[in-house]
């Protein structure tokens, strides 16, 4: 096009800075090269009969006129398409343009001031303008930008001008006109401070007022949000800028908020993309205040940016989503609490909000996963912790989340660990805490707390694996309440003593309410209230065990000892009433509290202040003076006054005679042991492994004294005292592991006999397998020594009579094999032989499954070592894994059928079609 060759000439000719050309010469020159009548033409219309002009207006003008003339072309047409370098040249002379057409026409602390014209075009930097050349040259300028900015071929180009052009619009659609005089003519030749307004014109401008403040609101509406809201935050930025051009861009920008996707372009416009590594924290902290503080009508302004925020949060595709949203939430947090509240974290809490007699308000498990998702982002976040909400805003549904994660503890929902999270998170404040302890274990709480901690919600397994909402309240079993609390604080030495000195006080208030009576309380009651009483106790005994609690109890002892000071109170009184059934209930608790003290004295290393404990050993000796207790209490009592007698009396020497009084932690365990209380016999063989665990000399030098009370304790028939010695005997292992692993061995074998009269449970049996197992994990490279041993025992089990024990054998078997390196020799032939009755013949999918798994396993371990060692052997396997992928009922089982077929069609290929080495042997011949 010829008319681009004039925009080349335009725009190179001052490309040299040493060159000082006249802007004449080089009209004429950029001129020369259309015809006459193209040259009058584009003059007459540069100058509409004023000969006068200046050459700057001629300039400007040459310009427009051939943007003019490019906008009306189509110039997606082959033979009108624009080239790399024309385009260059097009985006130089609308820098150009603007430079010489808005930059100088805008009144003062409008826009940016271009340094274009004054790097580039000297002459043109000084002249001086009257008012109505001004507004003519920005007028006829932000009309051919806003007119080019329709062609979609131009419109990249005027992208980087957007600023000018709105700045050129934003002052001809608001600048405030100065009023008509009554006589005044305008006199453009004149000073600016002559100029006089007269009627006409005053309605002319107002006219063109309406005219660019429409083509200015469409500007607004075609531009990507994000660059509208930069460039118009880059003008209301300036310095000096005038009051009414403030008022405007706030208004523009708070609609620009208010739309769709508003807060997110808003932040792209100030943040473009960099939220990563905290890069833009800052800014994202200033957009977040911006976007807090609401201008206009506030509850339109925050169901819009609130809706929007909660968009952000809940994004799967939006980068930093969650770190922009918590930022922003937080600021409105921080701005406007109640609004934040409940527009946002009643919003996504409002699947745990419902009330719990409303039948109507059944939320699905999609709901309820999704709250779970959310709160999750808000309050879990590591994104950017320090702004995320307050976690007191999660007492509001402590109660029905609390619940939620009772179901949840057991089960395999996937956010199980995130409702975990947020309850530490409300049990984090200390000083909301032990009330917290009384709402979750169903204990006495005020009705106005207790509203506030949220409603009792019935929660069922979905069709997906997660859980709904019934909306039916039930009362849930108080122990199944005190062990999932126990597992939801037993890792957090703080919150464990917490709720160990809060049960310590509820434990009182529920005995001084023994001891009031109530007159209302009827029978159902009497048995409520016994059994929360008895899962405290419960609750409170299992604290005790704990290495977290009793390291606590070291470190603060006080609220243990008043509490058993209490109870020796209690039971006086009782005594002296003339009671005789106080002994069951009340010295149980004493006995495990004063066990709890034993243990802190001798085992937990010395405290760090032993002035409780002497005070405590002189009300121990007047309670023990003052009446009758039972002989088991008064035996722990003298143990613990021995104790604090012995720290308290300095000793300068150890009495090492064969009458010695003193006894060695291997003595104390014995002594425990020989206890006729199943918890204390339980306790020592405990501190046997201990002491096993930690190479003690007594005890590897007594060896076959602790195998053999180990062995007696795995005929026992309590289950507890029968796995602590289990546990005992694996300790044993890693000093003689071929004496122990030959009785693990034979316990496993021997498990059918006796299971017949039901002294084992099948969890019981498949526990000693696991244990069997992970005794042969610790062996490592010494395990294929016993291989034998243990493939014929896991044998066996595979030919119980339960099929939990037969599917544990068969997952042992494949771990083993594992340990070994599929290092079996001979015995895999057995293996796989056992391996195909099994998925052939057994009648319970669970143990064809395990079956299934580890023949995977062996296929994939052994390789194409298989096929050249086993060979026919694989017949059966084969066949039996063909069988169950066409025939079985279970479909799980015939996709675990598949998936070994796959594994033998690899080893298959592998050996057939193996790729040949190209290999080529060289030999060096020597004189």
């Amino acid at each position: 096009m010829d008319f681009i060759k004039v925009l080349e000439v335009l725009t190179e000719e001052y490309k040299n800075q040493n060159e000082k050309k006249d802007p004449g010469e080089i009209l004429e020159k950029a001129f020369s090269s259309l015809s006459e009548d193209v040259q009058t033409h584009i003059k007459d219309e540069i100058r509409e009969g004023n000969e006068n002009i200046k050459i700057s207006q001629e300039y400007l003008y040459t310009i427009l006129f051939i943007l003019k003339d490019l906008q009306k072309r189509d110039l997606t047409f082959e033979e009108n398409l624009l080239s790399v370098s024309q385009y260059q040249t097009i985006k130089k002379s609308i820098g150009i343009a603007a430079a010489i057409g808005i930059a100088p026409c805008l009144l003062p602390g409008i826009g940016i001031k271009s340094t274009y014209t004054h790097s580039v075009f000297p002459p043109f930097s000084q002249e001086t303008l009257t008012i109505m050349q001004k507004y003519e040259r920005l007028s006829d300028t932000s009309r051919v930008f806003f007119d080019s900015f329709y062609n979609l071929s131009l419109r990249p180009v005027f992208l980087p001008h957007l600023g000018s052009l709105f700045a050129g619009l934003l002052q001809l659609s608001f600048a405030p006109l100065k009023k008509p005089e009554p006589d005044g003519n305008p006199n453009i030749s004149a000073s600016n401070s002559e100029f006089k307004m007269t009627s006409e014109l005053y309605s002319k401008l107002e006219a063109d007022q309406e005219e660019f403040h429409s083509k200015l609101l469409k500007l607004i509406e075609e531009c990507a949000q994000s660059i509208v809201m930069k460039e118009l935050m880059i003008l209301n930025g300036t310095q000096k800028s005038p009051r009414w051009l403030r008022a405007h861009l706030k208004t523009f920008l708070i609609d620009g908020i208010v739309k769709l996707n508003g807060v997110i372009s808003l932040i792209q416009a100030v943040c473009e993309d960099t939220c990563e590594s905290g890069t833009s924290w800052e800014k994202l902290d200033v957009v977040a205040r911006l976007i807090a503080a609401s201008r206009g009508n506030s509850e339109e302004y925050y169901n819009s940016v609130c809706s929007q925020l909660l968009e952000i949060l809940t994004s799967k595709s939006l980068k930093y989503g969650v770190t922009i949203a918590n930022s922003c939430i937080s600021a409105l947090y921080q701005f406007n609490p109640e609004v934040c509240i409940r527009k946002i974290f009643r919003v996504i809490a409002e699947p745990l909000l419902i009330k719990s007699n409303n039948e109507e308000s059944l939320k699905t498990e999609k709901e309820v996963t999704n709250c779970i998702e959310t709160l999750s982002k808000c309050f879990l976040s590591t994104e950017a912790e320090f702004k995320s909400l307050p976690d007191k805003l999660l007492l509001e549904i402590s109660i029905p989340l609390f619940h939620l994660h009772v179901k949840a503890a057991k089960s395999i929902f996937a956010h199980r660990e995130k409702i975990r999270q947020l309850l530490l998170k409300i049990l984090s404040d200390e000083s909301t805490r032990e009330i917290i302890f009384s709402a979750f274990l169903d204990h006495e709480v005020q009705k106005s707390e207790s509203t506030h901690f949220g409603n009792k919600l019935s929660f069922e397994f979905g069709p997906t694996g997660g859980f709904k909402i019934t909306g039916k309240a039930v009362n849930l079993d108080h122990e199944e309440l005190a062990d999932c609390i126990f597992d939801l604080v037993q890792s957090d030495e703080t919150l464990a003593s917490s709720l160990f000195n809060y049960l310590l006080k509820s434990l009182a208030k529920f005995r001084n309410a023994t001891e009031k009576g109530d007159i209302l309380e009827n029978e159902i009651d009497t048995i409520e209230r016994v059994g929360k009483q008895l899962a405290a106790v419960k609750l409170l005994s299992r604290l005790s065990s704990t290495k977290i609690v009793q390291d606590a109890q070291i470190k603060n002892p006080r609220a243990l000892l008043s509490f058993v000071k209490s109870l020796f109170e209690e039971t006086r009184l009782k005594r002296e009433k003339g009671g005789e059934d106080y002994e069951d209930d009340a010295f149980d608790i004493l006995y495990v509290s004063l066990m709890l003290v034993k243990v802190i004295l001798s085992e937990r290393g010395q405290p760090l202040n032993w002035e409780p404990f002497e005070e405590f050993s002189r009300f121990l000796g007047k309670e023990k003076s003052s009446g009758s207790m039972p002989e088991h209490v008064i035996s722990l009592v003298n143990e613990i006054l021995n104790i604090v007698r012995t720290h308290s009396t300095p000793q300068r020497f150890y009495d090492l005679s064969v009458d010695s009084k003193r006894e060695s932690d291997f003595d104390k365990a014995l002594k425990d042991l020989a206890d006729p209380l199943l918890p204390v016999r339980a306790h020592g063989i405990i501190s046997l492994t201990k002491l096993v665990e930690a190479s003690n000399p007594d005890v590897i030098a007594k060896r076959d004294v602790l195998i053999y009370l180990f062995q007696e304790n795995l005929k026992h028939e309590d289950s507890f005292i029968y796995l602590a010695a289990v546990n005992g005997v694996c300790a044993l292992a890693m000093h003689f592991p071929q004496k122990v692993i030959e009785i693990l061995v034979q316990e496993f074998i021997d498990m059918p006999q006796r299971s017949g009269s039901g002294e084992i449970t099948p969890e019981t049996r498949a526990k000693l397998g696991e244990i069997l197992m992970k005794t042969t994990r610790s062996l490592g490279e010494m395990a294929p020594k016993y291989k034998s041993l243990l493939v014929n025992a896991f044998l066996c089990g595979t030919r119980d009579p339960d099929p939990l024990v037969r599917s544990s054998s068969l997952s042992c078997l494949g771990e083993l094999c594992k340990v070994l390196g599929f290092r079996v020799g001979n015995l895999i032939t057995e293996i796989l032989y056992c391996i195909g009755c099994i998925i052939k013949t057994d009648k319970e999918y669970q143990c064809r499954r395990a079956g299934v798994l580890v023949a995977t396993l062996l296929l994939r371990g052994l390789g194409k070592e298989m096929l050249k060692s086993l060979g026919s052997d694989l017949v059966v396997l084969y066949r039996g894994l063909k069988h169950l992928r066409d025939s079985d009922e279970d479909s799980v089982l015939r996709l675990h059928a598949q998936l070994a077929l796959e594994e033998f069609d690899d080893v298959v290929q592998n050996v057939l079609f193996a790729k040949p080495k190209l290999e080529k042997t060289l030999f060096l011949l020597r004189n």
